[in-house]
């Protein structure tokens, strides 16, 4: 009986190892998809009250293009600024796309990568963009927020 016990015990030990079970796993990896799904939601609407509990405190956002640093504050006023712009008829997004997203999961961290497509006319000019990004998310207090992001221009 012992040899039983024993075996369980290094069983459960050796699967706890290895890092949340499976069911969590996939339970985790549900919510971050729930997660990038509304941040990507909240960012087509310029929505800063959304966006702001999506993200982590120390936020960085990295623009490919201009390779301007952004700290969590800069990019949501940034994003205001867009949603000043809607809401004056300056700005229409056209179209705005979210694909090929994969994620792995780390423990409390992950990394989600895919591409964006959007069109948007802005003062009357019609512009095109495709890129590829990579976005770092924690999962902190039950909850998924996204830490950094980066992106890369694709032709």
């Amino acid at each position: 009986m012992r040899t039983v016990f024993s075996l369980i015990a290094v069983s459960v030990i050796a699967f706890n190892a290895h890092g949340a079970s499976p069911p969590d796993e996939a339970r985790r990896k549900a919510e971050l998809q729930e997660a990038v799904d509304r941040f990507g939601r909240a960012y087509l609407e310029a929505d800063v009250p959304a966006l702001r509990l999506l993200l982590a405190d120390n936020y960085v956002h990295v623009n490919g293009s201009s390779g301007n640093v952004l700290n969590r504050s800069d990019w949501l006023d940034w994003v205001g600024s867009r949603r000043a712009q809607i809401d004056n008829e300056e700005l229409q997004i056209t179209e705005y796309r979210v694909e090929d997203v994969e994620s792995v999961i780390h423990g409390d961290t992950a990394i989600v990568i895919g591409t964006v497509f959007s069109s948007q006319l802005t003062d009357g000019i019609f512009t095109t963009s495709r890129i590829r990004f990579t976005n770092t998310w924690l999962y902190r207090d039950a909850k998924w927020l996204r830490a950094s992001f980066h992106d890369s221009a694709l032709p």
